[in-house]
C-alpha cells in the first residue's frame, strides 16, 4: 500500500483496495487496471520503467504467504522464547505445549516428539497427576485433562480432596472420599487409564472394575459400602474376576489406553508391527533429508492433516506422518488425493511411496501411492525397491 502511495501517487483508499485485490483468487482484470494506473502514476513522477516493473513484481509477491512487520516481529519473539525454553527446560516446555491445547500437531505427535528428545512420559496417576500435563527433570506426567469422559467436576474433586486430606492410600480410600462427585463410569475410566496402579496393592485392573461395580450397586440399594470386606451380601455377578495381575493381557491394556487417552502411551503404535517392518525396505523419517530428488518408500502413523483447495478449486491435502525417528510432511496433489482420500483418516499404520522434495531447506514428500501397512502384500501393485 505504501509503495503505491509514494511511488505512483495512489491515495490511501486506492492503495488499500489494491492490497485487497492482490490477495483474491480471481483478480486478473482488476489487476490489469491497477497496473495501468500504477504505471501512469509512477511514470509521471519520473520513475524508470524497469524500476516500476520490479516494484510491481515485488508487490505481486504478496499474493502468497506474507505478514505485516509487527506480526512478523511478534512471531520472531515467540519463536526465540520457545526455542530457548525447549533447549533449557524441555520437559516443562513440552508439558505446557500439550496442556495449552494449541499447535499444529496432535497430542500424540507432541508425546512422540518429547520421547525423541529423551523425555520420559509417565502415565496418569491418581496421586501424582495434576489436571494439566506437568514436566520436570526430563519427565512429563500425563494430566487428568487427557482422560476421555472424565468430567470437570470429577477432576476438581480429585484435586480438592487430595489437597485437603492428602494422597489417596488405596482404591477403597479413593471411593469413600470421592463417591459423591465421581460416578461409576468415571471410576471405570480412571481404572482403564491405570490411574490406580500405584495404590492398587496387587489388584489388577479387572479386579478393581469388579470392586467398583460392587460398591456402586450397593450404594444404589442403600446399603453401607463394604468395599473389600465380606460382611455385605455380594452383588450377583456372572463371574468374579481375580485380583491378580495375570489375566490382564497386554492387548487389553493397549485397547484401554487408546479408549481413555485417545492414543497409545506405553508403546509407539508402529512397534506393534515390528515383525512386518523387518521384511520391508523403507526410509526412516530422519534420513529423508539426504534423499532429495529420489523416489522412496516410507512407513508412518498419521499425526495431523489439512485439506486445501487449489486455484482451480480442486482438493488436495497436506498430511504429517511420523515413525519412531521423527515427523515428516507429505503432499497429496489433486490426482493422488482423489484416488486415496477415502483411506487417509484411519488410525492405522501406512506405507507410502513418493518423491522427496527440498524447498528452501524444508523436506517434504510428494506422495504418489499410499496403502495400509498391515495389508501391504495384498493391496499394492508396486514392487518394492531398496532405497
Amino acid at each position: 500500500s505504501r509503495a503505491a502511495i509514494h511511488l505512483a501517487g495512489f491515495d490511501p483508499g486506492e492503495a488499500e483496495t489494491l492490497r485487497k485485490v492482490v490477495t483474491k483468487k480471481h483478480k486478473g482484470k482488476k489487476l490489469r487496471d491497477f497496473y495501468a494506473r500504477f504505471l501512469q502514476g509512477a511514470t509521471e513522477k519520473g520513475v524508470g520503467r524497469k524500476v516500476i516493473e520490479d516494484v510491481w513484481q515485488m508487490m505481486m509477491g504478496f499474493d502468497g504467504y506474507s505478514f505485516c512487520k509487527p506480526h512478523s516481529a511478534s512471531y520472531t519473539m515467540v519463536a526465540y522464547k520457545s526455542a530457548f525454553l525447549r533447549a533449557h527446560y524441555p520437559a516443562e516446555f513440552m508439558a505446557s505445549v500439550i496442556s495449552n491445547g494449541g499447535g499444529y500437531y496432535s497430542v500424540f505427535g507432541y508425546i512422540s516428539e518429547a520421547r525423541r528428545m529423551g523425555i520420559t512420559v509417565l502415565p496418569p496417576d491418581i496421586n501424582r497427576s495434576e489436571i494439566k500435563y506437568t514436566g520436570k527433570n526430563m519427565k512429563i506426567r500425563v494430566g487428568l485433562m487427557q482422560l476421555k469422559d472424565l468430567s470437570h467436576e470429577a477432576k476438581e474433586t480429585i484435586m480438592h480432596e487430595r489437597s485437603k486430606n492428602g494422597p489417596f492410600i488405596s482404591f477403597r480410600d479413593f471411593i469413600e472420599r470421592t463417591r459423591s462427585h465421581v460416578h461409576l463410569q468415571e471410576v471405570r475410566v480412571l481404572i482403564k487409564a491405570g490411574c490406580f496402579d500405584s495404590i492398587a496393592k496387587g489388584a489388577a485392573r479387572p479386579g478393581l472394575m469388579w470392586h467398583a461395580l460392587r460398591f456402586f450397586n450397593q450404594k444404589e440399594e442403600g446399603k453401607t459400602p463394604g468395599l473389600f470386606d465380606g460382611a455385605q451380601t455380594p452383588v450377583p455377578l456372572k463371574r468374579r474376576p481375580t485380583t491378580s495381575r495375570g489375566p490382564y493381557s497386554k492387548s487389553l491394556m493397549l485397547k484401554h489406553e487408546e479408549e481413555t487417552l485417545g492414543f497409545l502411551l506405553s508403546v509407539h503404535p508402529l512397534d506393534l508391527y515390528r515383525n512386518k517392518l523387518e521384511n520391508l525396505n523403507y526410509v526412516r523419517a530422519k534420513d529423508l533429508h539426504v534423499l532429495a530428488g529420489r523416489q522412496v518408500t516410507t512407513i508412518g502413523w498419521q499425526v495431523t492433516a489439512k485439506t486445501v483447495r487449489t486455484k482451480d478449486g480442486e482438493s488436495m491435502k497436506f498430511v504429517s506422518f511420523e515413525d519412531q525417528t521423527g515427523i515428516y510432511e507429505t503432499v497429496f496433489f489433486p490426482r493422488v488425493y482423489n484416488r486415496f482420500c477415502h483411506i487417509l483418516n484411519a488410525a492405522r499404520p501406512y506405507i507410502l511411496k513418493g518423491r522427496v522434495e527440498e524447498n528452501f531447506g524444508a523436506i517434504t514428500m510428494t506422495v504418489n501411492w499410499i496403502g495400509f501397512l498391515d495389508r501391504y502384500r495384498e493391496n499394492t501393485p508396486i514392487k518394492r525397491k531398496r532405497n
